[in-house]
């Protein structure tokens, strides 16, 4: 079915400048992040006045911008980012993109009517946990960069929220927030903010140079733009907090051409990507189901000098043609800007008798025209006076600029903020005796007969639980990520289990977790649901 309108193009910025780099080049949305508490803690990110002022220039020129909560928050930082939230919403903003389940329930409890959409780092990946999402009050996520099209589509498709999916841009080995990588090796979390980035660093192993085997090349998906229009996914998203204004601005160009001509990346343009950043050219190959080597790839100094010698364009923000009207009777001056169909309107008091030169069209232009470092240029302008009259420059400036201050304030509204709600759990059940096995681990009958007799509860993985003289005691591990194309497999497999006595399930993913639950299975929550603080435990337990 083809879809008559476009999806969002929605653009990273670390810095103001990269900012004003995406709206020039044709954004309708930018995601950025403060100092603190965003997955890019490492980019030079928005001081508060910088937060001001992009929200003004935003509302100006009818964009969007969304703010990166998408860390882990412990109990200790919930006040101030909840502080924090109450003094962006004040400015203007209401669309924040989360990672911490708890983090979901306490901003919606406190401010009812704020806007959340799941970052990737939740690991969004089925209709299951999409469903699970809407009922913490996400309106948007951003589904994994692992899914190839028949999975999007389906989402896409079912989806009772909105989606939004990255199209370019740097790719994790690992699904983004199930990544415990650089926490490892370097005591780094990159679900803090932090990530050290070990997957691009060469290895070896005895001794023998094995290269850079976990770092996979940037995702493009520019050749199949009209397949993503018609997909229906809301938004399209380019990765690129840490990249400079000239990165920002120049992807950011070529997808917008792209999806206003509705059509695939040509040569040239892709050329063009390729010497503004590139690992070895570029992927495609969860999108289209082909994984493998060719994944794979690293920048090498022929990427680096083919972005060195590019020639890019400076970009200034676009001024944008206002009207105003300049009415003076014996009463006093109005003076109305128009911008479409917005306008305001500032007043003086009654002028003075003109004794020698009145106020006329030219005075009044020269004064009323200086809209200097604002993002207006005067197109049409009136002028009227039913007398002799004379106002003072001074005057006349502050009418001027009041009425832009008008024009660049966006509406105020009502906050609605309610107290953070009480946790109030149960004491956990001690887990010390439990056996939780690795995925990938089979385990012989007489094994699993040994370790049964020897734990309070042991859980073999899925597809890989071994016969048993009794499954009181046991659960079954489930992977990480199940796809909605494999759901069925699945469920068959667990309800076989359920009907064996099998009761218990050890879940890492919102998702799963669900699936679980709904065939019958008690769940036990692991360490990639990333709980962080008590209101994730309290979202985990309902």
């Amino acid at each position: 079915m083809k879809r008559n309108t476009l999806p969002e193009l929605l653009a990273p910025a670390g810095n103001f400048d990269a900012f004003v780099s995406a709206i020039c080049a044709g954004a309708d949305a930018v995601y950025l992040g403060t100092p603190r508490h965003n997955a890019r803690v490492g980019a030079k990110n928005f001081t508060l006045d910088e937060m001001k002022k992009a929200i003004d220039i935003a509302g100006v020129y009818d964009k969007k911008i969304y703010v990166t909560l998408n860390t882990l928050v412990s109990d200790r930082e919930l006040k101030e980012v909840l502080e924090e939230v109450y003094t962006l919403m004040t400015l203007g903003l209401d669309t924040f993109i989360v990672q911490d389940l708890g983090l979901i329930r306490a901003l919606k409890s406190v401010f009812p009517d704020i806007v959340i959409h799941a970052s990737t780092q939740c690991v969004t990946h089925s209709l299951e946990q999409i469903n699970a999402l809407k009922e913490l009050g996400v309106s948007r996520a951003v589904i994994a960069r692992e899914l190839d099209r028949d999975n999007i589509y389906y989402i896409c498709r079912e989806s009772p929220i909105e989606t939004e999916m990255f199209v370019h841009g740097a790719l994790c080995v690992c699904h983004s927030g199930a990544c415990l990588f650089s926490s490892l090796v370097g005591s780094r979390s990159g679900n803090r903010g932090e990530c050290a980035q070990p997957c691009r660093l060469p290895y070896s192993f005895k001794g023998s140079d094995m290269g850079y085997p976990l770092s996979l090349s940037d995702l493009t998906l520019s050749e199949h733009i009209n397949e993503l229009i018609d997909i229906g996914v809301t938004s399209l998203k380019i990765e690129g907090r840490m990249k400079s204004k000239e990165y920002v601005g120049g992807v950011v160009s070529v997808f917008r051409t792209l999806l206003d001509e509705r059509r695939a990346i040509n040569e040239k343009e892709k050329e063009h990507l390729k010497k503004l950043f590139s690992r070895n050219g570029f992927t495609d190959g969860y999108f289209v189901s082909k994984l493998g080597r060719k994944m794979y790839g690293v920048r090498s100094e022929s990427d680096k000098n083919d972005t060195k010698t590019l020639v890019l364009p400076e970009y200034t923000l676009p001024k944008i043609k206002i009207d105003a009207s300049l009415k003076v009777t014996k009463n006093g001056a109005e003076l109305e800007f128009k911008k479409g169909e917005t306008s305001v309107t500032s007043t003086l008091n009654s002028p003075e008798i003109a004794f020698n030169k009145a106020l006329d069209y030219d005075f009044a232009f020269s004064q009323i025209s200086k809209l200097g470092d604002t993002p207006f240029e005067l197109d049409k302008f009136d002028f009227s006076a039913d007398g002799s009259y004379i106002y003072p420059r001074s005057e006349l400036n502050r009418l001027r600029r009041e009425a832009i201050e008008k024009l660049l304030k966006k509406e105020e509204k009502e906050i609605k903020k309610n107290r953070l709600y009480e946790v109030q759990g149960e004491e956990p059940t001690p887990l010390s005796h439990y056996v939780v096995m690795a995925p990938h681990r089979k385990v012989t009958s007489s094994q699993g007969e040994e370790i049964r007799k020897k734990a309070d509860r042991v859980y073999f993985p899925l597809f890989k639980v071994p016969a048993l003289s009794s499954h009181e005691k046991v659960g079954v591990v489930l992977p990480v990520i199940v796809y909605d194309s494999q759901l069925q497999e699945v469920k068959e497999e667990l309800k076989r289990l359920l009907s064996l006595g099998v009761k218990y399930a050890y879940a890492e993913n919102l998702g799963v977790a669900k699936l679980a639950l709904d065939i019958g299975f008690k769940v036990l929550g692991g360490v990639r649901l990333n709980v962080y603080n008590s209101y994730t435990a309290e979202v985990l337990k309902k």
